[in-house]
């Protein structure tokens, strides 16, 4: 009976230890997991600033005089429509007013409204985009958007950063 005591004790450590160390690497591949988003979603950031960039160089050219806004506006959408990172990462602009000026993956919504256009969950998420750039100049949005190669709209987050000399912002986002 001693011996069944002690066993049982023994049995006893043993299990909260493997309890001890499943709770570690569930906490650690938590972690991880926040990390590697937060991680990513500053490299979205980053590539987004790049791409503003190249819309301040066009209105720089247009500020010069050497091109007319026109133009200016013309060729700087041309440059970043055919912008990609991680082969097939995109960037989109928008108005302040709601209204695409370009998106490459659905050039249908070009030249239209967005402020109804609404994802699965009911969230504005273009009349989002503008809110936070008029509010705090730029910010992340999560929403759904359909991802190639997927049956339904996924989570989605989007940084979008505003270019207040064409009342524009430019954003791209991370499934």
């Amino acid at each position: 009976m001693k011996n069944w005591k002690l066993g049982y004790k023994f049995a006893m450590l043993v299990v909260l230890a493997i309890l001890g160390i499943l709770a570690s690497i569930i906490l650690g591949l938590s972690e991880l997991r926040s990390h590697l988003l937060e991680d990513r979603k500053l490299k979205t950031r980053h590539v987004v600033e790049v791409a503003a960039g190249i819309l301040g160089h066009y209105q720089a050219l247009q500020a010069q005089g050497v091109l007319s806004e026109e133009d200016a506006k013309r060729q700087a959408v041309a440059a970043v429509r055919v912008l990609r990172y991680e082969k097939e990462e995109y960037f989109f602009i928008n108005d302040l007013d709601n209204r695409s000026i370009m998106h490459p993956l659905k050039p249908e919504l070009e030249g239209k409204d967005l402020s109804g256009f609404k994802d699965p969950d009911g969230k504005l998420f273009f009349t989002e985009f503008t809110r936070m750039v008029k509010k705090d100049g730029a910010g992340f949005v999560d929403y759904k958007w359909e991802k190639p190669g997927k049956a339904k709209p996924v989570p989605k987050i989007s940084y979008v950063q505003g270019f207040a000399p064409w009342g524009w912002l430019i954003g791209s986002g991370i499934y």
